[in-house]
């Protein structure tokens, strides 16, 4: 098996140019990368409101500091699942 050698300034170059593309073309809409993980969390108490979990703060009605629009659209597939009652452990 063949590592990546850093010190190499080939692969130096690669490694940055693929973390430049990373920022301008992965991330271009989010603000705060939790978000990210933070969405799993949201979607799931969206489709499943019976579950006792805490809300990041951020989410509380009081501050309502990010949008819901990006954990509703991952709660769709959710939402299909649990309607056609495919919701086990393994796929949520």
């Amino acid at each position: 098996m063949k590592y990546f050698d850093f010190d190499d300034e080939k692969m130096f170059w690669w490694v940055i140019g693929l973390r430049v593309f990373q920022a301008l073309f992965m991330t271009r809409n989010k603000i705060h990368p939790d978000e990210y993980w933070q969405v799993n969390q949201i979607s799931y108490l969206l489709v499943y409101p019976d579950v006792k979990m805490e809300l990041t703060w951020e989410f509380f009605k009081t501050e309502r500091m990010r949008c819901f629009i990006y954990p509703v659209i991952q709660a769709i597939p959710m939402w299909i699942f649990k309607f056609f009652y495919l919701d086990t452990w393994w796929i949520v």
